[in-house]
């Protein structure tokens, strides 16, 4: 009967790699450090990307409710106060048109301000869900690397130990 010689522990093992891992000098093992640095450099951009957008259609949101209290709620107020307030209806002067001109220029510019701001939002909404689909991608890429890293190192220890 042939006695078996002991199997080396996986735990050792794994533990051997962690300080083989922090210099790699494997294929596997380089291959992994690039795979991460790539990684990392995209996933930083989009994030970015992402974060950019969001605070551009939030900024675009707060003046637009900053434009349209002061364009149209403020000299509503002034004029309730002054005692000079008219309901709407036809204009009956040159005053009058005047203030219907500039509503509609208001009213132009809302759509417009509004308009960006929801296809900032959008692309924000876009890039949020690339980024994700981003950080899934490279932690499948990071889990394999690392994985051909430990087959490697395994497959190393197992030689060594056969040849020894």
């Amino acid at each position: 009967m042939v006695e078996k010689q002991p199997e080396p522990k996986l735990g050792e093992m794994l533990l051997g790699l962690d300080s083989a891992a922090s210099t790699p000098q494997t294929h596997a093992g380089r291959e992994a450090e690039r795979v991460l640095r790539q990684d990392r450099h995209r996933i930083t951009v989009a994030a970015i990307v992402a974060g950019a957008l969001w605070l551009v259609a939030a900024a675009l949101v707060f003046f637009l409710l900053y434009a349209f209290y002061h364009e149209v709620v403020l000299p509503q107020i002034r004029s309730l106060e002054a005692g000079t307030y008219r309901r709407a209806g036809p204009p009956t002067n040159e005053d009058a048109v005047k203030k219907a001109r500039h509503d509609v220029e208001v009213i132009r510019k809302v759509v417009i301000i509004l308009s960006a701001a929801l296809a900032s939002v959008t692309a924000a909404a876009l890039t949020t869900i690339v980024l994700i689909v981003m950080v899934r991608q490279a932690t499948l890429r990071q889990i394999s690397s690392s994985l051909r890293a430990v087959v490697e190192h395994l497959n190393r220890t197992v030689n060594q130990r056969s040849v020894g």
